[in-house]
């Protein structure tokens, strides 16, 4: 996604407003996020080892099995979250949120470390 996808979502939801009409911005955003959650799901498995993208931690960096099986399972993370982020589209729970942020960040680091141990 470039950058120019998110700046017509603000200009259009500027004008929406400006024009009078009620915009549930947190409808919008949790949208959005859960689309884009998705979308990196669906490449961080594909993504081979380096320094910019993936689930860069010194363990997984110095072992490709185990970047491997992390980003993996992480891309499956990934995509619930985002179908969870759009679901939330519709609830609007803010325990729900920290929920997903929580899941897609310390089981990835959990199950990288658990392999780490295991020597993979």
């Amino acid at each position: 996604m470039d950058y120019s996808f998110s700046f017509l979502c603000c200009f259009l939801a500027t004008y929406v407003t400006a024009l009078g009409y009620n915009l549930n911005v947190g409808l919008l955003v949790n949208l959005l996020v859960g689309l884009v959650f998705i979308v990196l799901g669906n490449y961080l498995h594909k993504v081979k080892q380096n320094y910019s993208v993936g689930i860069k931690l010194a363990w997984t960096l110095n072992s490709k099995e185990n970047w491997n099986r992390t980003n993996q399972m992480a891309s499956w993370l990934y995509i619930l979250g985002g179908l969870l982020f759009i679901l939330n589209a519709f609830l609007q729970q803010i325990w729900l949120l920290i929920a997903i942020i929580a899941m897609v960040i310390i089981l990835p680091v959990l199950f990288s470390f658990a392999l780490f141990k295991k020597e993979i």
